[in-house]
């Protein structure tokens, strides 16, 4: 990746990108808006490249992504902030609108075998899409809160769907682009509480589902090189928001939680502002060894958001054969929410 010099301008998360070629973001309109930010530079930079574990500063966290899968760290580095995640370490750079990148050496332990440059690209482009243009959106401005989730958009609003591990997040949003919704994000939702919007970011979705599943995906492919994996589906530009959309609510869902009581029509329950906060701050993005600061403004970020926009508990009990058999009721509930 870093001997292109080809750019290409993208348009993710409330900006314009300029970055190399083949990466999954929306390309940008022609038209650009007045006074919007100058557009972020993802540039190569040679003294990045080292090895996988070598000059790591005191971090700020330090987890693996998922069971068994590859460590992600963060670090401050000055005005900075150091990222390293699978094969490639960046410097983000909010002050100058750049994010400078480099692929680590293959002598240092990897996440798969090279499996050619074709891999290679893609896996930069998912690692830009899911963790370095999210984490800059996140560092870059003081009233944002990054969610563990995904959203879409009816009637011109953002609906971001949260929930524990397994709830169906991606899925739903799956449903609702099937349905006619456009998809705002997935995996990571940026939302910016002093403008009321969320991010869009790619249009990709992460799926448990087999090849061929979503017919009009302009890509279909397994995300890792084994078979218990899940697919990456990028749509069309035009089926997903690349800008910023105004936040209607927050949806938390809850299966199996009207267990023992089928006879219970699943549906939206407004929540408590306490019990609300309670359940966002579990799906927020902290960081493992985060400064007060930081603990201080996800709070308040978080405490913000929940004030502003109603927050609801969505409980269902999950099919036996793991169909979506909720999602009628889900998408009946959300359309009527929007035409209040």
């Amino acid at each position: 990746m870093e001997n292109t010099d080809r750019f290409v301008r993208y348009r993710a998360f409330g900006r314009d990108i300029d970055g190399p070629a083949g990466l999954s973001l929306s390309p940008a309109p022609i038209e650009t808006t007045p006074g919007e930010d100058p557009a972020l530079r993802l540039q190569p930079e040679a003294s990045l490249r080292v090895s996988i574990d070598e000059n790591l500063p005191p971090l700020l966290h330090d987890v693996e992504d998922y069971p068994g899968g590859p460590k992600f760290y963060v670090w401050q580095e000055g005005e900075s902030i150091g990222v390293q995640y699978d094969r490639w370490r960046t410097r983000l750079m909010p002050g100058e609108a750049r994010i400078d990148f480099a692929e680590l050496p293959p002598d240092g332990p990897t996440l798969v075998e090279d499996a050619g440059d074709e891999y290679r690209r893609f896996r930069f482009s998912l690692a830009m899409e899911r963790v370095f243009l999210p984490l800059y959106a996140l560092f870059s401005m003081p009233d944002v809160v990054a969610l563990h989730g995904s959203a879409v958009v009816l009637d011109g609003k953002a609906y971001l769907f949260i929930g524990r591990s397994g709830a169906g997040k991606s899925t739903t949003a799956y449903e609702f682009v099937r349905r006619g919704a456009t998809l705002l994000a997935d995996d990571l939702v940026v939302a910016d509480v002093a403008r009321g919007i969320a991010l869009g970011g790619a249009p990709t979705l992460r799926l448990w589902k087999g090849e061929g599943a979503l017919p009009e995906a302009q890509e279909d492919r397994s995300l890792w090189q084994h078979d218990k994996s899940k697919r990456w589906f990028r749509i069309s530009a035009e089926h997903g928001a690349a800008s910023a959309v105004p936040i209607a609510a927050i949806i938390m869902l809850d299966p199996d939680t009207l267990e023992g009581q089928r006879d219970v029509r699943p549906g939206l329950e407004q929540s408590s502002q306490r019990e609300a906060l309670t359940d966002l701050l579990g799906q927020t993005f902290d960081l493992s060894h985060g400064s007060s600061e930081w603990m201080v403004a996800r709070f308040r970020n978080a405490a913000r958001l929940i004030r502003e926009y109603p927050f609801y508990h969505f409980r269902y009990v999950k099919s036996a054969d793991g169909k979506a058999t909720h999602m009628d009721a889900l998408y009946k509930a959300i359309v009527d929410l929007a035409s209040e």
